[in-house]
């Protein structure tokens, strides 16, 4: 449901488009924050991460393109360019050179290896380009401050403002190297993390829970869903040497790491590498298993609505006999959500904090 933002540059209606909560808005102070740090400015403006276009088209004018790591946004752009009658700006993916600009409005990430790498790849631009990077007051650490200086030129915050805090720097031609690839192995499989990809320096306790759950099926199809660094379907692939195995998630930068890990690993050409919403596109019955680690954050939102939105598109996409394979915590109540869609549910495993369902009969 479109709300109205009275932004800095006028009023827009902006929708999330995610099937989230309906009580959440597609903006935040920080994005008004940025916006209004464009008083004084001249020149092109990127916009680095904006999950759904409120920014992007805030600064229509000037604004040369989107940079942004989460696939979904370029739809929401898209939706809420249409809605207000503008023209939407170039969405380019994270995995892509960075687009030039003279000043550039930046959402914060979460963790300093994100932000290195960011900050890095940022760098790119000449010297002279200014930065703003937003978030929640509480958000902004000196740690921050530190990264955003040692990679761009000489850095420091301002007061809050809408309960955000902006970190600004100038370009002084100073050089930071990306931060490295994280290696590790598991069931005799090196995987590669990018810096922020989920599980990137090590199995998380979710996944080590499914992995002994990944059995020899004789499947044709295998759809890693949410794969971060690819480990559950580069174990399936072992298990499975008939499958093809297709990766999917929502973050371009994760869709990267999975495709490092299965070519490092020598699996060969049976695979697909997709940065998307859940299983967009992804044709009815066309798959025999779905394995599935979900999360249940988006951004710093606590929701179950992903995973459930995960659980019945897989339903969908799985053949009569297929199976959804899938691990939470506890208390997240999974096993009350799949007899919805599935008619048969099984408890696989189980330990003091996960369980691991296996779904047959997709309704």
């Amino acid at each position: 449901m479109a709300k109205t933002w009275e932004s800095p540059a006028g009023d827009l209606e902006l929708a999330r488009g995610d099937g989230g909560d309906r009580d959440l808005q597609a903006w935040d102070g920080t994005d008004a924050h940025l916006v209004e740090s464009l008083e004084g400015t001249d020149g092109p403006v990127l916009v680095v991460d904006d999950r759904f276009g409120g920014l992007a088209l805030a600064c229509a004018e000037r604004c040369v393109g989107v940079w942004a790591d989460h696939a979904p946004a370029r739809v929401a752009l898209a939706a809420n360019a249409a809605r207000n009658r503008r023209t939407s700006p170039p969405f380019v993916a994270s995995t892509s050179q960075v687009p030039g600009a003279a000043v550039v409005l930046a959402c914060l990430p979460r963790g300093l290896r994100r932000l290195e790498w960011l900050a890095a790849r940022l760098a790119a631009l000449p010297e002279g380009t200014r930065y703003f990077f937003g978030a929640r007051s509480k958000d902004v650490q000196r740690s921050a401050v530190a990264v955003v200086e040692a990679a761009l030129g000489p850095a420091s915050t301002g007061l809050a403002k809408h309960r955000s805090r902006l970190i600004s720097a100038v370009r002084d031609g100073r050089v930071a190297p990306e931060p490295s690839l994280r290696t590790w192995e598991v069931d005799g499989l090196v995987v590669r993390g990018l810096p922020g990809v989920f599980g990137e320096a090590k199995l998380d306790p979710g996944a080590a829970a499914l992995v002994p759950a990944i059995a020899a099926w004789d499947a044709e199809t295998v759809v890693d869903l949410g794969c971060g660094t690819g480990v559950l379907g580069a174990v399936a692939a072992r298990r499975n040497p008939a499958a093809t195995v297709a990766f999917r998630d929502a973050s371009f930068l994760a869709v990267e790491s999975a495709r490092r890990t299965w070519e490092g690993g020598g699996l060969g050409p049976r695979a697909t590498f997709a940065a998307a919403d859940v299983l967009d596109g992804v044709p009815d019955r066309s798959v025999d298993v779905v394995l599935c680690n979900p999360p249940f954050h988006a951004g710093r939102t606590i929701t179950r609505v992903v995973a459930h939105r995960m659980i019945r598109e897989s339903a969908r996409v799985l053949r009569p006999g297929g199976r959804l394979v899938l691990v939470g915590n506890r208390h997240l109540g999974y096993h009350q959500r799949l007899p919805k869609h599935f008619g048969a549910v099984r408890l696989a495993r189980s330990d003091r904090r996960f369980v691991v369902f296996e779904a047959t009969g997709p309704r």
